[in-house]
């Protein structure tokens, strides 16, 4: 698929960051170590990181093995990454469809917290380029702690659809008809 780049704004600031897909990155210092760099805020590496990475920061070798997977989920055509990059044109979130289910795909996301006010906007221009594509019906789960990351998903029009159990967690589902 032929996912586009494309230009997001920030709603707090009107900043414009640059939405792209994983493909599109080059794998320099400057990248991996601004990967590295929002892996390891307290928030993000709590809810995705600690476990995987046994209790030790995240580093540069998950950093460059992350975004290898990324361009790999596009050349398989199995799953879709994008990165947000700020002005500097360095990764500060991603965002991705999990799989090719044009019915029914998960989405995920993780912003750097210094970037709030550009994740909804995200999720819009996922939802925009997704639909494009044939995808039919996106879904996001959320931590029952992670409030922000459903208010994200409600403000970008996902409709509640649940509590579902994974891996012995609850989650909130939302969903939205594309």
């Amino acid at each position: 698929m032929n996912f586009r780049q494309s230009k997001i704004k920030n709603f707090i600031n009107n900043e414009d960051y640059t939405f792209v897909p994983a493909h599109f990155i080059d794998s320099t210092q400057d990248i991996l170590t601004s990967i590295e760099n929002v892996c390891n805020e307290a928030f993000i590496y709590e809810q995705l990181f600690k476990v995987r990475c046994k209790g030790e920061p995240y580093s540069i070798k998950n950093a460059e093995a992350f975004l290898d997977w990324a361009k790999e989920g596009f050349k398989k055509d199995s799953y879709y990454v994008f990165f947000i990059l700020n002005s500097s044109q360095l990764p500060i979130g991603a965002i991705d469809i999990k799989s090719n289910d044009k019915e029914e795909a998960e989405i995920g996301y993780w912003l750097s917290s210094f970037h709030s006010g550009l994740m909804t906007n995200a999720v819009i221009e996922l939802c925009k380029q997704a639909k494009s594509f044939g995808f039919k019906n996106l879904y996001g789960l959320c931590e029952l702690n992670n409030l922000k990351s459903k208010s994200v998903l409600k403000r970008a029009k996902f409709a509640d659809a649940g509590k579902i159990e994974r891996n012995q967690k609850s989650y909130y589902k939302l969903q939205i008809k594309l």
